[in-house]
């Protein structure tokens, strides 16, 4: 009971994710989505062990082609995810079709040999009982090439995909404060931890394959360890994943100013122009009090592209947008509490438009080098 309760763990887990990913998340947040659909393969993949360790023949007999493919899914499509959460804006079939090809090239190989051999022997092969002799059923030396080659594969994906996730992260670290003004959202510990998961999973995989599932049909004890770790690294994909958004969302946007900032003047008047908008649009409208404001909002309300703002911004002020928005709310918090030397923490954060009071401390420390009881003394006390 206790075996079987360990068993069933990760498909528990999986399968919980898969529809939370799927009917809790909006449209808008594709890389949810996908990784819904990650969640979805994974199910797949270790209801294929549920099965296989049960000893239900019958039943695993029709699942293991599924369990294969999904076995050479699961590391294209974590790789995809992170795609689409850092440079890619939507799955393309065109695009991303190609990290795809080789798990479906060989489970098309595994299909047509398992078609070749009598369903009886194909279960006494994939039971890892003793054989049936290979000159009664030569098509098992096929299948015993394909599955090794499978196996191979699966290590290779792992390990690639932990590289390109990795080379991906350090290549696109300063994109999301660049786009959003949440320091939480900014931050790039989430992906960090995303990949961090995804190396212990990997680790665990490789070892599992390179012993082969025989090796823990004998040993509960390793399969019950084994059970346990996945489950909780799938968890904690499936909660960080939820929370993570978008790293810098790469809406259609054209590559020049458009009419209420005109090209036809010199580049100098151009940016006194936009940096004039920018500041109207901060000093006198407030626009960074909004909570989540990202800078496509800034850019629809001064009247050209994210580009031009976000290269503006880094020019003159040498800041990047989230640094540059949230300079300003500690300033407006200053203000208040200047004002009102009474006011809490959680007033603040909710009137200047931070996302948390833990937001705020971190600007006001990022700003002004001290903590924000060291910060709120020295404001208080200066008239």
């Amino acid at each position: 009971m206790i075996q079987t309760l360990f068993l069933t763990a990760p498909v528990y887990v999986t399968f919980f994710w898969f529809l939370l990913l799927l009917t809790t998340t909006k449209k808008a947040e594709r890389p949810k989505r996908f990784l819904g659909l990650f969640m979805f393969v994974a199910f797949l993949l270790y209801g294929g062990h549920l099965l296989f360790f049960s000893d239900l023949w019958p039943l695993y007999y029709w699942m293991d082609p599924v369990y294969q493919f999904a076995s050479l899914l699961v590391y294209p499509l974590y790789y995809i995810y992170f795609r689409l959460l850092m440079v890619d804006n939507r799955f393309q079939f065109k695009r991303h079709a190609f990290y795809l090809i080789p798990s479906v090239l060989l489970v098309l190989l595994y299909v047509l040999g398992m078609s070749q051999i009598p369903k009886d022997e194909f279960i006494h092969w994939l039971a890892c009982k003793p054989k049936p002799a290979m000159e009664h059923c030569p098509e098992l030396f096929f299948m015993n090439g394909v599955s090794r080659i499978i196996r191979v594969v699966f290590i290779l994906q792992a390990v690639v995909t932990l590289i390109a996730n990795f080379v991906l992260i350090h290549n696109n670290r300063d994109k999301a404060a660049q786009y959003y003004s949440e320091l939480q959202d900014s931050r790039i510990d989430g992906v960090v931890a995303l990949n961090v998961t995804l190396l212990i999973t990997t680790l665990s995989s490789i070892v599992l394959s390179i012993l082969g599932k025989n090796a823990f049909s004998h040993e509960w004890t390793y399969l019950l360890l084994a059970s346990i770790l996945f489950s909780t690294t799938l968890f904690l994909i499936g909660w960080l994943g939820i929370r993570q958004r978008t790293m810098y969302p790469d809406e259609q946007e054209t590559l020049t100013l458009d009419n209420a900032l005109s090209p036809e003047i010199n580049l100098s008047e151009t940016q006194d122009l936009l940096d004039q908008r920018i500041q109207t649009f901060f000093d006198l409208h407030k626009i960074y009090l909004k909570p989540n404001l990202t800078i496509q909002d800034v850019a629809q309300a001064v009247g050209t592209n994210r580009t031009y703002i976000s290269g503006h911004i880094n020019q003159r002020y040498h800041l990047n947008f989230c640094t540059f928005v949230n300079h300003h709310r500690v300033d407006e918090a200053e203000r208040i509490l200047k004002q009102n030397p009474q006011s809490s923490m959680q007033q603040l954060a909710d009137v200047c438009g931070f996302g948390s009071t833990d937001s705020l401390k971190r600007a006001v420390l990022n700003k002004s080098g001290l903590s924000f009881a060291e910060w709120r003394k020295q404001v208080t006390s200066t008239k």
